[in-house]
Order: structure tokens, then sequence, then C-alpha cells
């Protein structure tokens, strides 16, 4: 019998905590959700008119046009918690509260690695893609803040994911707007 004590490895992402209501700011109704391109540097942004119904400026906030919204205060600890392979970068965006503006900047992902454990991910049972990943503890080292390439799709997920570090630092540093859910870590780093 095996008592030897198994670390824990699991990787978090992070959505916006929806618990007042006119939290989330919102964009045109123009039906567009695909301001940004897949997998792509972005050389020009045209900033979308975001507005908040109430003044609940969140570090993360949630947004009807489902960018990766983050205050000046979130992106500048992300940036002090950036590991090396991390590929992203950021987009000023500002959003509107009445006659209030503030700063807020879209977190773009132009490239991702190859951090999926593909034996393991759980399938879409139709179109099979990706239905909740499972990622490799060895290809996610180097990493804080991430996302994956869908195997079929061929572009990178619309969810950001971290690292059990990067989410106790934000969780310790009081970043206000988001939840974290887990997500499985394959135990690989011993294997070849």
């Amino acid at each position: 019998m095996n008592t030897k004590k198994r670390k824990e490895l699991l990787a978090y992402f992070f959505t916006e905590k929806i618990d007042i209501k006119g939290s989330s700011a919102l964009g045109p109704k123009d039906g567009k959700r695909d301001y940004l391109p897949k997998n792509q540097y972005v050389d020009v942004w045209t900033p979308v008119r975001l507005e908040l119904p109430k003044p609940y400026f969140e570090d993360y906030m949630g947004n009807s046009k489902g960018f990766r919204l983050f205050s000046e205060r979130f992106r500048d600890f992300i940036e002090e918690h950036k590991q090396p392979k991390d590929r992203f970068q950021w987009l000023e965006n500002p959003v509107f509260c009445g006659d209030e503006e503030r700063l807020y900047f879209i977190l773009h992902f132009y490239d991702a690695d190859d951090v999926l454990d593909e034996s393991r991910i759980i399938w879409h049972p139709v179109i099979k893609s990706v239905l909740k990943p499972v990622f490799s503890a060895k290809k996610i080292q180097g990493h804080s803040i991430f996302t994956y390439v869908d195997p079929v799709f061929r572009h990178n997920s619309d969810t950001a994911y971290v690292t059990k570090e990067f989410k106790q630092a934000s969780l310790k540093a009081k970043m206000t707007g988001t939840i974290f859910e887990a997500i499985a870590v394959t135990d690989d780093l011993e294997e070849g």
C-alpha cells in the first residue's frame, strides 16, 4: 500500500465574480464578440466602448464582449508575476460609468504553447473539441498565466489559466472581481 502523500497539482481558470447586479461592463449591442484575432499579435487596436451600469470598478472586469479586462493595478500585478514562457499583450480599453472613465487593459494571448495532456482531456462528444482541459505539469513549467491551443480548431482558448502560485499571490494582494476554479494537472514532472 502506497502511503506516500501525493502533492496537489492544480491550475486554475479565473472568471468574473458576479455577485452584484450591474457589475459587468456592457459593450455595443452589435452581436459581435470576435473583436480580437485568434493567434495573432494586434498592431492597431481601436477600443470598444464599455459602459458599467453601476460604479463597481473591479480589478477584473466582466463584460459582455468576453474580453479578459484588467485594472491597471491587476495588470501591474500580472507583469510582476509574469514568467518567461508567458506570451500576451495588453490593449488599452477604457470603461465608462456615467461621467467617470477608468482605464482598463485587455489581456490578449497572441500565442500559446502546447500545455495540454491530450491523453487526459475530456472531449466534447459531438464536435470532438476540448470540453475540459487537463494540463501537463511539465508543459506549464515556466508559465504563470497562459492559455492553450484547441487541438481541433487550432486557435487559442478564450479562457486564461493561472498556476497555483499565481492564484495564491493574487488572493494575498486582494485582487477583486475574480473567482478561481481548479483544473487538473497531470503529475508528469518525473517522466522522461
